[in-house]
């Protein structure tokens, strides 16, 4: 019976039209699928076409579901009929190709089987269970499995005692394998004895079983889940029972658990008053302890949870639908869909992408997920047409990947029905011809969008050449390209912009003066070698890595590695490679052989076994440990298992058919046990493994095959004498591919997917994944042929040898390939930069063409080449390096070389008089450049990972979060004093750590606040039966009033979190008021996260902070929110703009005003989805955007919510191409002249600084870089807290840094009259030549000569004598003030202790530079 009551079902999307139709180009009779769904969006669609001038069946819409009743099983006896029964599908066996079907009714229960290969229901086991009193109905039924195999299901019956009580009774029945079902046992637990209502745990296994208990409301005994250890169903033991979340603070109400999901060490369970959590069972407790956990209470109310295929956890809320993922140690929401209509039940198959959705009006929905993220195909099936009790009985989804069929079953009137759906895709199915067709989408809301398709034919076996690419035309794009390095590759694959049969280019560059061109064919077949063949030789083949030499006596294997093997064989003929294992079958003896390979090493092989085979194998198939050997009588089946034994033979039910076969090769339909015979006459019989018998499964329809190949993915090709049939393994027709045949064909052969046929000397050479006109990528001529074979050597070298027995020769060709996947021609263009000096320009655009031809057509096509050079090569412009000639000791001068110096990444030098100076810093130089960067305060900290720094404002203390607490540094300092403030002592929080840190920036006279991101364990109300020292981590915002005198907290202020935040951002207001946004989730695994805004007060000694909302997808109303970076601008103290990329769509500009709900006011948009954003900064009013392409582009932004762009800046460095960090925030300067930003490469990671001052062309370079001891971006954490200063911290070596940033000058220092005589003395001169050079890996570029004069200025003589008497003073004051600092610092310790060393540091220093 067909079945066709579905009907379509509205989600969310809306009718559009993607993108046009347009113009198809089709070979003359060549079939083409063309999904409607990547044409047309919208919610339930259905689609119909109108001829405009198409001929018959030229085009055809092809329906997308369709449903079958199977079969119906009739109740085991008439009292146990519908309809009082229930019932719980559980899938028994791990092949999922088998389900058992729990059906019960009162205390009955019987379990059915259903197996997808055989499409059968059975009933297979039932039982009466007894119990104590008759008025009993089992409730549920939960599903555990041991780790051996075995499986075991958990019966729970209500019964009514005497006194009118009802109880509740657990049994246990033990289930195995091979059906054999165990009594049901009765388990003691006392405790859910009187409970009113009890979920049990699935997928639990033997060891422990969790079981969720809701008692009466007049009841002391709150709701509490229970967790007991089952190993003995006699004595079940009371582990763990837990009454309160302890990690969700904010969470005041009972537990209320729907759901109870177990798998393997992890439970997790669905509170409908909060959301997900999940435990982990620790060791060697053996307790089950929380650990992460998200909520979903804005979702509305939440019913219910499974897990899908893989192992998501899909939750069904009263708003939609949720996919919830375990990844990275963190539970990320990962799909969100709209719903409004209430359900009951949600099955996923996250392969297919489809879903099934229960609703309780009787409602069978079949969804899937579109491009979008949107709800778009889906179906629905009126469970109330099939029965009147639709409505009660839950289904179970069980899906056979290999049909796309998925099936289920359902307790109703008649018994227990199956049904098969078969779901596809709206498509498109059109023949090549002349024609327009209109095609018509329809939505549920009878709203239309048509488009006209234009199908354009192209004769068969055509020679002309089409700008096309899959039958589109095709307009060549710009081509980009970076030029990191001298010699720059790029591969092109000129077959994207041409189509046409056995094609050749020819490329034409331009005569350029900056750049050469080099063209090579990577996939072009030339002769590698010619071998003599050895004496006696009879068949040479080579695959996968391996030669194949067989001789009348032996077989020799000659493996990739040099490795030789032989094999002592009579006679060999065929031989079969399977997972390291080798069937060899050698004639007339018609013996068969049995080889395994032992380790590689060793370079030997173990002959395992010798039989008979009894009749001559014209086919030989091994796979698996099955062995097929036949002929056109019969075919015999073995099987190894240590010995051959042979399963059973075909030949009375070949005889039952009436024509030989000329069987040619055969492939194991491995899910679902058939064995697939080739025959070129008859098409393809199956062999059905488990029933011994053979089914026909495709007749050929026309006569004249010439050979039948087996291509990957399990297709097969059929060769005729002008065309080849691509078939799946299902056997239906995919593809027709014409070809003009010159003469007979010789040989047909195929290596993978890439079919090979011979006419004579002429090898053509097929990809049957293009479209038919496309398919001949090329052809290649081997005189005198012999045996061909092909294979992969290495990993990307096609060998094709050609074993000539007469010549004695072995001929072998090679063509080398990109990737295995790639088969049409690929070119590898060099450019080479030929004049690297004059390279001063940011991009270059250079234009070739290529031109297409074949014997009787010829194309040409131009391209544009963009080179993007963007200071990769050092240039210099000398007249902008002015210099005066006569430059007096007692004056200071500075030159700013980047106005004459351009390129990325320089290494400035400084040559004086004809010596290189290295130290550029000493007072007796006559000039010197600055390093870019260096150390102006270190610190270590062995044993104290570092986590987060700040420097307190108003001084120069750095605040370093750590592991053992807060650490105090002078960050000035080289390994001073250091203070470790323990803050668990200052809070009573057990271990209390702490990881990220932001501060307020004004203060309180000596007071500052900082918010840091905190976790500590909490206090316990879990009742266990044993004690248990450790508790779970609480995830806290702390407040800290911080006394930066006296390094102490004078006050904190706690708000529990429900997880981690990865960042923090503090928006001053006013002096008194800041907001705070807080961004939570796990932004690289989901894509709905949320950021919490606070708003603060901080008055001496009083901290207050309100949670105003929560930001996420939901209040936004937008598809999906997963900031990945944040920052701020503050327009006034009620408003400020929150700017947030998201990393699906770009920057979102937020306004918060007052304690008003955030709204969108702004957005910044990704303009391709290839390159998205990964992080960002604000620096005034400029926004820095970085992108997956290592790109950096800035933006001007104009009234807090409009962009304008400004700049673009390249950070690729090299061959070594540097990349960004995916997350980590562009930080400034205090001026906003330097800006920097996380990179790494493959071998270390860097700080890339930018100086917005130096300029080429408008565009600005990293024109330095940090090179930074570490690689992992997520372990490095920076600030600038200056305008040319920087902190740092250094995770693995435990290390805190203060970093001063240089300008790129060339300095002449000011000099007292005793340097200045010290200079003279080392010189010997006060006339010097300099040369500066600038270096990177590319290139150095040095200055011309510059000459000048530190001389005396006579008219300064007066200030100079002056300056030096002031030089001494200075240097007796300085030696006054530090005695007076000692004396006082000495009294000072006296009165406060050791403990404020680095406070005292702190205003030494002041002195000294007071």
């Amino acid at each position: 019976m067909l079945i066709r009551s579905f009907i379509l079902i509205a989600f969310v999307s809306s009718l559009n039209l993607r993108k046009e139709l347009g113009s198809l180009y089709l070979t003359e009779g060549e079939e083409y699928e063309l999904p409607l769904s990547d044409y047309f969006s919208g919610d339930n669609l259905s689609f119909s076409i109108a001829d405009i001038n198409m001929t018959n069946n030229s085009a055809r819409i092809e329906n997308q579901c369709d449903f079958h009743h199977l079969s119906t099983t009739p109740y085991e006896k008439q009292e146990k009929s519908w309809p009082s029964w229930d019932a719980q599908p559980i899938v028994m066996w791990q092949d999922k190709k088998v389900q058992a079907i729990v059906g019960f009714n009162q205390n009955y229960l019987a379990i059915y089987k259903f197996s997808v290969l055989t499409e059968e229901t059975k009933l297979i086991w039932s039982t009466t269970l007894s119990t104590e009193h008759k008025n009993s109905q089992i409730q549920a039924i939960a599903q555990l499995r041991a780790s051996h195999g075995d499986y075991c299901l958990a019966v729970l019956i209500k019964q009514q005692e005497s006194n009118g009580l009802w109880r509740n009774d657990i049994y246990m029945i033990k289930m195995q394998d091979n059906n054999i079902f165990h009594d049901p046992e009765k388990l003691n637990l006392n405790e859910i004895t009187y409970a009113s209502k009890i979920v049990m745990g699935n997928g639990s296994s033997y060891k422990y079983f969790p079981i969720y208990c809701e008692f009466h409301k007049n009841s002391s005994i709150p709701n509490v889940l229970y967790i007991y250890g089952i190993s003995n169903f006699q004595e079940p033991i009371l582990v763990q029972a837990i009454s309160n979340y302890e990690k969700i603070a904010s969470m005041s109400s009972p537990l209320s658990i729907r759901s109870i999901l177990k798998a393997a060490q992890h439970m997790h369970i669905l509170d409908s008053n909060y959301g997900v959590i999940s435990f982990y069972k620790t060791w060697p407790l053996e307790i089950f302890e929380e650990e992460l956990n998200i909520n979903l209470s804005y979702f509305g109310e939440l019913y219910s949870m499974e897990f899908t295929d893989f192992g998501k956890m899909i939750v069904k809320a009263s708003s939609g639908i949720i996919l919830i993922e375990r990844a990275g140690g963190t539970l990320g929401l990962r799909r969100f869909w709209k719903n409004p209509e209430k359900d009951i039940w949600i099955q996923g198959y996250e392969l297919q992408n489809y879903y099934f959705l229960q609703s309780t009006s009787g409602i069978l929905s079949i969804f899937s997920i579109s491009k979008e993220n949107q709800v778009e195909v889906t179906y629905k099936i009126n469970l109330k047409s099939l029965d009147n009790h639709g409505d009660r009985n839950i289904p179970h989804i069980l899906c056979d990947r290999e049909k796309n069929s998925y099936y289920f079953q359902r307790f109703e009137e008649e018994g227990l029905k199956a049904y098969r759906i078969n779901l596809k895709e709206w498509k498109l199915r059109i023949v090549g011809d002349l024609f327009y067709v209109k095609v018509t989408a329809k939505d549920y809301d009878s709203q239309e969008i048509s488009d006209i398709l234009n199908v354009i034919s192209i004769p068969k076996n055509s020679d002309k050449i089409f700008a096309l690419e899959e039958g589109r035309l095709k307009v060549p794009e710009p081509i980009d390209l970076w030029i990191s390095e001298k010699n720059s590759m790029i591969s092109f694959s000129p077959s994207t912009y041409f189509s046409g049969p056995n094609l050749t280019y020819e490329f034409i560059f331009p005569l350029s003066e900056k750049f050469k061109y080099e063209i090579s064919n990577l996939t072009r077949l030339e002769l590698e070698e010619n071998i003599t063949s050895p004496d006696g030789l009879r068949n040479f083949l080579v695959s996968e890595s391996i030669f194949y030499y067989f001789y009348d006596n032996k077989i020799d294997l000659e493996g990739i590695n040099y490795f030789r093997i032989t094999l002592n064989i009579t006679n060999p003929i065929k031989m079969l490679e399977n997972g390291g294992y080798y069937a060899v079958y050698s004639s007339p003896s018609e013996n068969i052989f049995l080889i395994s390979t032992l380790l590689p090493d060793t370079r030997t092989m173990k002959l395992l076994e010798e039989m008979e085979s009894e009749i001559d194998c014209m086919l030989f198939y091994f796979y698996n440990n099955w062995l097929l050997c036949g002929n056109s009588e019969t075919i015999n089946i073995y099987n190894w298992s240590g010995f051959w034994k042979k399963v059973f033979s075909l030949t009375e039910i070949m005889d039952q058919i009436n024509f030989k076969l000329e069987i040619v090769d055969a492939f194991l339909n491995k899910d679902n046990g058939f064995i697939d015979i080739l025959d070129r006459n008859f098409g393809v019989f199956a062999i059905n493994m488990s029933e011994k018998q053979i089914s026909i499964k495709f007749a050929l329809k026309t006569k004249g095959i010439f050979k039948i190949l087996i291509l990957e993915e399990r297709k097969m090709g059929f060769i005729y004498k002008d065309k080849f049939e691509i078939y799946n393994y299902l056997f239906q027709l995919e593809k027709t591919i014409f070809f003009k045949a010159v003469g007979p064909l010789t040989n047909a052969f195929v290596h993978r997917s890439i079919i090979f046929i011979q006419i004579g000397a002429i090898f053509y050479v097929y990809n049957p994944s293009l479209l038919s006109h496309d398919a001949l990528v090329y052809s290649f001529e081997i005189q005198d042929p012999g045996i061909i074979s092909c294979g992969w050597y290495r990993w990307n070298e096609l060998l094709i040898t050609n074993y000539n027995p007469d010549a004695k020769l072995i001929e072998i060709y090679k063509s080398s390939f990109p990737s295995k996947k790639v088969f049409p021609p690929v070119y590898e263009i060099n450019i080479i930069a030929d004049d690297i000096d004059s390279l001063q320009s940011s991009w270059y655009q250079e234009n070739f063409s290529v031109i297409a031809y074949n014997a009787h057509d010829k194309m040409e096509a131009n391209f544009s080449l963009l080179l993007h050079v963007d200071g990769n090569f050092p240039w210099i412009e000398n007249d902008k390096l002015v210099i005066h000639e006569n430059l007096p000791y007692n004056n200071r001068f500075e030159v700013d070389l980047g106005d004459s110096f351009h390129g990325q990444y320089l290494n400035m030098s400084l040559n004086i008089n004809g010596i290189n100076i290295n130290d550029q810093t000493s007072e007796i130089l006559p000039a010197f450049i600055p390093k870019r960067v260096e150390v102006v305060g270190e610190h270590q900290a062995k044993n104290n990972w570092m986590k987060d720094q700040i420097i307190i404002p108003r001084t120069e203390i750095a605040l370093i979060v750590s592991e053992n607490g807060f650490l105090f540094v002078n960050s000035t300092g080289f390994n001073d004093e250091k203070k470790l403030l323990n803050i668990s002592e200052h809070t009573n929080l057990k271990k209390l750590t702490c990881s990220l840190v932001e501060s307020f920036p004004h203060t309180i006279t000596n007071l500052s606040l900082i918010v840091t991101s905190c976790t500590y364990r909490a206090s316990s109300d879990h009742l266990f039966v044993e004690t248990v020292k450790e508790f779970a981590l609480e995830n806290a915002l702390i407040l800290w009033e911080i006394d930066f005198i006296g390094l102490k907290i004078t006050n904190y202020s706690l708000f529990s979190i429900a997880a981690g935040p990865w960042c923090l951002k503090i928006a001053p207001l006013t002096e008194l008021d800041f907001e705070l946004m807080v961004a939570m989730g796990d932004n690289v695994i989901s894509d709905y996260n949320d950021v919490l805004r606070f708003r603060g007060k901080w008055i001496e000694n009083l901290i207050s902070i309100q949670l105003l909302e929560t930001i996420n997808f939901l209040s936004l109303d937008v598809p999906s929110f997963s900031p990945v970076s944040l920052d701020y601008k503050v327009k006034n103290s009620q408003t400020s703009y929150w700017y947030l990329a998201d990393k699906k769509y770009g920057i979102r500009v937020l306004e918060t005003s007052n304690n008003q709900k955030s709204h969108l006011v702004g957005e910044l948009p990704y303009l391709h989805h290839h390159n998205y954003f990964i992080s960002f900064g604000i620096c005034g009013n400029i926004l820095y955007v970085s992108s997956s392409l290592s790109a950096i582009v800035s933006y001007k932004i104009k009234d807090y919510i409009y962009f304008e762009k400004d700049s673009d800046y390249n950070v690729l460095k090299g061959s070594e191409g540097i990349y960004i960090g995916a997350h980590s925030p562009i930080i400034c300067s205090m001026d906003n002249r330097y800006f920097a930003v996380h990179t790494f490469n493959s071998k270390s990671l860097f700080l890339t600084i930018f100086d917005t001052k130096s300029q080429s062309n408008s565009n600005l370079y990293p024109n330095f870089y940090l090179s930074l001891p570490n690689f992992a971006p997520a372990v490095l954490k920076t600030r600038f807290i200056t305008e040319n200063e920087i902190s740092a911290i250094f995770y693995s070596s435990f290390t805190y840094k203060r970093l001063k940033v240089n300008q790129n000058s060339l300095i002449f220092p000011s000099m007292y009259k005793m340097e200045y005589n010290e200079m003279i003395s080392k010189w010997g001169t006060e006339n010097f030549s300099i040369t500066i050079s600038a270096e990177n890996m590319n290139n150095a570029v040095n200055s011309s000569i510059i000459y000048f004069t530190r001389e005396i200025d006579s008219g300064t003589l007066a200030q100079s004598n002056l300056l030096d008497f002031t030089y001494w003073l200075i240097k007796f004051l300085i030696l006054i003030a530090i005695l007076a600092v000692f004396a006082a610092s000495v009294n000072f310790a006296k009165r406060i202790g050791s403990k404020h060393k680095i406070v005292q540091a702190y205003f030494d220093e002041k002195a000294l530079k007071a």
